[in-house]
């Protein structure tokens, strides 16, 4: 059974025959009726056609439009009845079923050349390399983008001040050492974030752990680089230093951002220090039992809870609720990475009554 889109014309051919078999013209043109299903028959778009410069060939042309009677999801049988030699007999000579779109209306590049992205292993998905930048803003709703790497970070964020770009002196797995006019200061840069505009690393970031000052300009970074990503003498770097921003306005809204993950050095404002470690063998990426039982339900929701050993020390994950009575966090969105491992430690600051709790370092 063949499919045709609502609207489209499809064409049945048959043959006429003698009762000896041999192919003859029929006395008078066949007769066409199309059968809706099990129900009756369609009220017009059949037509039945002499094949012209043939003897006994006809066929039957259907044109399966709605205002012909034709419904997409419905099938259809095609009958013919022919006289010949005075006797009449019939049959059906198609059946096809009828559909709102068909396979040219899918998503396709519109050069015939390009294909769909097939791996080896039958993985069919988009090569943004051959993806073009469109020539206005798009609004795109209900993604789920896992990484991204950033091109033009300073015109994403705002209350930070920039050293740079400059081109770079040196640098290793773990450090870069910037050129002449940078900052004198020891730790002048600490906590700071080395963006990187061209070479290798270009649109990846690390975080500045120390800063040797006059003395060689070296920044030490954390984490380090890949090996293959380990910028070259004369890339070009920014120093991005970081006021207080607030993760209130970082994550617009609670059902807009799932979660935030940061690398946090230290909460300004009120509150106490809390710490804690994970109690929880089957613990989850988005929960698990804390060491932290008692006092009200929900008292740490929209804190950030830091990781201070494990995989993901250093990292930060906002607490969507609490459980007094069992000490079970729940993180905001996926949570984090992998679960964290039984034991794993972290600490967070106490809800400060004086208003939103901001951070003092980048994400």
């Amino acid at each position: 059974m063949g499919e045709v889109k609502l609207g489209d014309t499809s064409y049945f051919f048959f043959p006429t025959h003698s009762l000896g078999g041999a192919i003859t013209d029929a006395d008078v043109l066949p007769t066409s009726v199309v059968y809706e299903d099990a129900a009756g028959a369609v009220g017009g778009g059949v037509t039945v056609v002499k094949v012209a410069a043939t003897t006994g060939w006809y066929y039957v042309e259907v044109v399966a439009s709605g205002a012909n009677g034709f419904e997409a999801g419905k099938t259809y049988n095609v009958t013919v009845e022919a006289t010949v030699g005075g006797t009449t007999a019939g049959g059906r000579v198609g059946r096809f079923a009828v559909r709102a779109a068909s396979v040219d209306d899918l998503v396709r590049s519109t050069t015939p050349a390009n294909a769909l992205d097939v791996s080896a292993t039958g993985e069919a998905g988009l090569d943004f390399n051959n993806i073009k930048q469109a020539t206005a803003p798009t609004t795109l709703t209900d993604i789920t983008i896992p990484r991204v790497t950033l091109t033009d970070l300073t015109s994403a964020l705002t209350g930070y001040t920039v050293y740079g770009p400059v081109a770079i002196d040196a640098a290793t797995a773990t450090t870069i050492d910037l050129p002449a006019g940078a900052d004198t200061a020891v730790d002048a840069y600490n906590d700071s974030f080395v963006f990187v505009n061209t070479g290798t690393a270009a649109g990846h970031m690390r975080r500045v752990s120390d800063y040797t000052g006059l003395l060689s300009r070296r920044l030490t970074l954390n984490p380090a680089w890949l090996a293959t990503e380990i910028p070259a003498i004369g890339d070009n770097v920014s120093i991005i230093a970081f006021s207080r921003v607030d993760v209130g306005a970082m994550s617009g809204s609670e059902t807009q951002a799932t979660y935030l993950d940061q690398e946090i050095s230290t909460i300004p404002g009120g509150g106490s220090s809390i710490t804690g470690s994970v109690n929880d063998a089957a613990a989850t990426r988005t929960s698990f039992i804390s060491t932290l039982v008692g006092g009200t339900n929900n008292q740490y929701h929209n804190q950030i809870l830091k990781v201070t050993s494990g995989t993901y020390s250093g990292l930060g994950f906002r607490i969507d609720s609490s459980v007094a009575a069992t000490g079970v966090l729940t993180l905001f969105g996926t949570g984090t990475p992998t679960a964290l491992a039984n034991g794993v430690t972290f600490s967070f600051i106490a809800d400060d009554p004086s208003g939103t709790p901001t951070i003092s370092t980048g994400f």
